[in-house]
């Protein structure tokens, strides 16, 4: 059961840095309409504030609730969000309780696990390193949907002969289970077990 809450730790965490790299917009002056961006405001008053915010566009949006469902509801969490550290965690830390059905200690013994493992570790660095490579190279202003982004790291990886890498695919999950939630467990995607 570990490997599936790291799995998803970890995909989460990748998905919402995919989701900065190509989404992030000057809060004082949003470009796009938000879906629900008044309901977030309401929530974070430092959103329009000159922070940085996230700012999905609704065809992205809809692409990811048609093609991976299970980050749907993190997609719309972090959209409208000011970006930072905190506020990234919150989302995604209830979207993984969520998922699990897991209560705050559960949770938190979850999380510990996964973090002090330091298979889990490389692999997050591995992929912090590949973001860094691309914010550093990157002048395509066209953004890669997320699979395709997880493809294109791979390849960086295999490339640059990263070590560990092996680690890293060892906590993707199949990408047919965010495309099909229900083959994560019952139908709300909970698991039925609790994590080891």
């Amino acid at each position: 059961m570990k490997d599936v809450f790291s799995g998803l730790l970890m995909d989460a965490i990748r998905f919402e840095q995919w989701l900065r790299f190509y989404y992030m917009e000057d809060g004082s002056g949003s470009k796009r309409d938000i879906e629900g961006a008044e309901a977030f405001s309401a929530r974070d008053p430092e959103a329009g504030q000159g922070n940085a915010v996230l700012c999905i566009p609704a065809d992205v949006l809809q692409r990811i609730a048609d093609e991976m469902p299970g980050f749907a509801p993190l997609a719309y969490a972090l959209n409208g969000s000011v970006i930072s550290a905190g506020s990234s965690r919150i989302c995604i830390f209830a979207y993984l309780r969520e998922r699990f059905g897991l209560g705050e200690s559960e949770f938190g013994d979850s999380i510990l696990k996964s973090i002090e493992d330091p298979d889990f570790r490389r692999a997050l660095d591995a992929f912090h390193g590949y973001v860094q490579y691309l914010a550093d190279n990157e002048n395509d202003e066209n953004a890669s949907f997320f699979n395709e982004w997880m493809e294109r790291f791979d390849a960086w990886a295999k490339e640059h002969d990263i070590p560990f890498i092996n680690s890293v695919s060892k906590y993707r999950p199949e990408m047919d289970a965010f495309r099909h939630p229900e083959l994560l467990g019952p139908a709300d995607g909970a698991s039925e077990q609790e994590p080891a």
